[in-house]
């Protein structure tokens, strides 16, 4: 899709609020909430512009560049930010990980277990690169895609309950993104913007559904491979996505659509971010920390300082190096 989605990248805008936000130390009902559809919204956007019109081989090249490439720079980058400075402060200083763990847990890019202790969320790069190779064998294979990507949802699933050791690059967790991709990809051309009224009132069931089903169920977290029940977590997960695309229709900011044209930097150094605030608060302020615990308004406050502090690094990465994210020159 050449033309660019204004609803989507506001929708993008807001799941890396929510990533940011989520990762910061909130209410657990609210991490709940956030953890039931978040990560499941990224592949779904992911599947929005997902495309298959050329051969694997090229395919396979340009997701490489977009995926692989940004994954190990931007490893490699955090790997250093940790083993210098991340490591010596905080919850890691506790932790005793061996300077070698994230360096092989590059190559394993697993975000369990500390083995991508420096920057854990490079986890969703390696598992949406793996789930858009499998999609694109699912769409080249068989005309029964829906059934398929529901097969191996449900597949993936109940391994999920079997306490696996995690494989490689997310294999474990691939399957479930690719139900998310495959919603993306088919629902893309039925998206439209809907009555005032109608959107209203699909929000507000929307939000109901997101808020009672992502309470209920256990807590979902796609990195670890924990869906509580699987019912519940699928309709959550795409309550809170239609929710975030109705509300993503209503905003004309720029700012928010400039955020979530430039996500992928901020999702990649957002940890760094708030360990670098952190820090400011902590030793340039005499900030206690602790204040942060639970306090929503505060970390609300935080999540929006970091972004607005990486949306600078984003545009210059995007504009200086490209190649880093995996995207062309612009002349």
């Amino acid at each position: 899709m050449s033309q660019r989605l204004l609803w989507a990248d506001n929708a993008k805008a807001i799941g890396i609020f929510l990533v940011v936000f989520g990762h910061l130390s909130n209410p657990e009902s609210v991490t709940k909430i956030i953890y039931s559809f978040h990560m499941p919204l990224f592949f779904f956007l992911a599947g929005v512009f997902f495309s298959v019109n050329c051969d694997f081989s090229a395919f396979l090249q340009k997701k490489t560049k977009t995926l692989i490439v940004p994954y190990f720079i931007f490893g490699v980058l955090t790997y250093l930010f940790w083993v210098c400075i991340g490591r010596n402060y905080g919850a890691d200083a506790s932790l005793n990980i061996p300077w070698w763990r994230p360096l092989v847990g590059m190559f394993y890019s697993v975000g369990t277990e500390n083995w991508l202790v420096h920057n854990t969320p490079l986890w969703f790069l390696t598992c949406l690169y793996v789930s858009e190779i499998f999609l694109f064998f699912v769409l080249s294979l068989t005309k029964k895609i829906a059934f398929w990507l529901i097969a191996f949802s449900v597949m993936g699933y109940l391994f999920s309950l079997y306490n696996l050791p995690s494989l490689p690059w997310s294999l474990n967790t691939a399957p479930q993104a690719m139900l998310f991709l495959g919603v993306g990809l088919f629902s893309r051309r039925f998206i439209v913007e809907p009555s005032h009224i109608v959107a209203s009132i699909v929000f507000l069931v929307s939000i109901a559904g997101l808020v009672v089903i992502g309470l209920f169920n256990a807590r979902v977290d796609m990195n670890s491979n924990q869906y509580g029940n699987y019912l519940m977590f699928v309709t959550s997960a795409v309550c809170g996505i239609l929710a975030t695309i109705l509300l993503a229709q209503k905003i004309n900011l720029s700012p928010v659509s400039l955020v979530g044209r430039n996500t992928l930097v901020i999702f990649l150094l957002h940890g760094v971010a708030i360990s670098l605030w952190k820090g400011f608060l902590t030793f340039g302020l005499g900030f206690d920390l602790g204040i942060l615990e639970s306090n929503m308004s505060l970390n609300f406050v935080l999540a929006i300082m970091v972004i607005l502090s990486l949306a600078p690094v984003s545009i210059f990465v995007t504009k200086v190096t490209p190649w880093a994210i995996g995207a062309q020159n612009k002349k």
